[in-house]
């Protein structure tokens, strides 16, 4: 599998995408022009877009080496203090990402976030994780960003990886299993009726790999 950024191949990439949280990617990409700001990091001619921003990066031996973040680069942003009085979640948590930038994705679980509605809600001024964090808290539910880059948040519906993969190794000790497909793997899904809690896709020049870590 190959992969290309701004139109320049990607030697190296380790793609870490956990089931709560942002995903990051470090690359090496054949490029002596440093990218900034939002970019797609594409995999296999587009079997998976990974849309996020530049966090930091250089240009070393005319190779550019990169981080990217999944999102818009504004969950670390300082918020202003707020108050709520008898607003639903939702309101609050649209407020919150659109305030930091950030997008809502469409498949967010709406109900959760409609069903809670409290008297009184204070957030405080700091960065805008914090806020996301507590707010899922409230509803019981997880967070993360997608690999288009948009923020999701809402309850686990566990859907089935319906990829044919080959096994390559396992690591039981850790709950990691290594395995070999040419469909993708995401968190949140189930992998042999065991739910994946975080995926890592590595790209080498010789080989890819997908390693997933299982919840016991």
């Amino acid at each position: 599998m190959h992969a290309t950024i701004a139109g320049k191949s990607v030697l190296r990439a380790t793609v870490h995408m956990p089931r709560t949280g942002l995903w990051t990617a470090d690359i090496e990409a054949d490029s002596d022009i440093p990218l900034s700001g939002a970019v797609t990091l594409e995999l296999g001619g587009g079997v998976l877009e990974l849309r996020g921003f530049v966090a930091s990066g250089g240009v070393s031996g005319g190779r550019w080496h990169a981080r990217l973040v999944g999102g818009s680069g504004g969950l670390g942003r300082k918020l202003a203090a707020r108050s709520y009085r008898g607003a639903p979640l939702l309101l609050i948590l649209n407020d919150l990402l659109a305030e930091a930038g950030e997008q809502l994705s469409s498949s967010a679980t709406d109900s959760v976030w409609l069903a809670t509605v409290p008297q009184f809600w204070a957030r405080a001024e700091g960065p805008a994780t914090r806020t996301l964090h507590a707010l899922c808290e409230a509803a019981s539910a997880v967070w993360r960003a997608l690999p288009d880059g948009s923020i999701w948040a809402g309850v686990e519906s566990w859907p089935a990886f319906t990829g044919a993969y080959e096994t390559t190794s396992e690591r039981p000790r850790e709950d990691a299993i290594e395995i070999a497909s040419e469909s993708v793997l995401l968190p949140g899904m189930l992998l042999d009726a065991r739910r994946v809690s975080l995926v890592q896709l590595t790209l080498g020049r010789s080989r890819f790999r997908t390693t997933a870590w299982l919840e016991a």
